[in-house]
């Protein structure tokens, strides 16, 4: 990944997602960009004075994010990290919204900023995102991972999947666990699935690795379970289907859920 996206509103918890953009852009020397998102047109920029006074509350609300995210690039600033600032301008309203997150960077945000009902809109164009997700419920403390979740179908993953494990590799010394998650919508034969995991095992090199098989009522629900009955610290998930509210809800441990096709 070549940038972090620290994505933030004005209920945040900026000690989750800046503190844990803080811990990834320091580990894998990568910058972060600070977006806040503001309720308001999204050509708001090129809007005239006229036309920002029909948004009172987006023009206050846009003056306390930037005041907030100068004294946030402050302090990321004095400790190294190179890092910039934008606006996430939404209004629910609009068709055709283009969120200007690119494939090669990491979208971190808590977990409540997708449950608030306000962001809900949002949400469903979060997780069309070809960016890998990074959901938090707490703040993430990077040097304490020593076991990874990693769930797939296996067929054939994500080449953005191989490259943050591959980057993890770098830097920290975990154990890996490669589990397919039988479903109710989705199951496989046992056999097949080991095949495949093996497969991916050798084909990318992947070290200090162990292969399961998991049954659970749905993938999220079966990938946190299975984390915690191995003692996993994070979880990488790719995902092919919708993912409902009260998975999110349920969900405590960190989870980089990485966008999939479905096949």
């Amino acid at each position: 990944m070549k940038k972090i996206i620290a994505l933030i509103d004005d209920q945040s918890d900026k000690e989750i997602v800046i503190g844990s953009a803080f811990e990834l852009a320091q580990l894998l020397n990568v910058e972060i960009i600070i977006c806040h998102l503001v309720f308001a047109p999204n050509n708001w920029e090129q809007l005239g004075r006229y036309e920002r006074e029909k948004h009172p509350n987006a023009k206050v609300k846009i003056n306390e994010a930037r005041l907030l995210m100068d004294d946030l690039l402050g302090e990321i600033r004095l400790k190294n990290i190179r890092a910039k600032k934008r606006f996430l301008f939404f209004d629910k309203n609009e068709k055709h919204y283009n969120l200007d997150f690119q494939k090669d960077e990491l979208v971190i945000m808590e977990k409540k900023f997708l449950k608030r009902g306000r962001n809900r809109a949002l949400r469903d164009l979060i997780f069309n995102l070809e960016p890998a997700k990074l959901i938090l419920s707490e703040p993430l403390k990077i040097n304490t991972i020593n076991d990874i979740v990693l769930t797939s179908n296996f067929h054939e993953i994500k080449s953005e999947t191989v490259q943050m494990i591959n980057e993890l590799y770098r830097f920290l010394v975990f154990n890996l666990d490669l589990v397919y998650i039988n479903t109710k919508e989705k199951q496989e034969n046992s056999d097949i699935s080991i095949k495949n995991m093996k497969k991916v095992i050798d084909r990318y090199g992947f070290s200090r690795t162990r292969i399961s098989i998991f049954h659970s009522d749905r993938k999220v629900r079966g990938a946190e379970l299975f984390a915690n009955m191995k003692g996993g610290d994070l979880i990488i998930l790719e995902c092919s289907q919708p993912i409902s509210n009260q998975e999110l809800a349920n969900l405590n441990l960190p989870i980089i859920i990485i966008n999939k096709c479905n096949g």
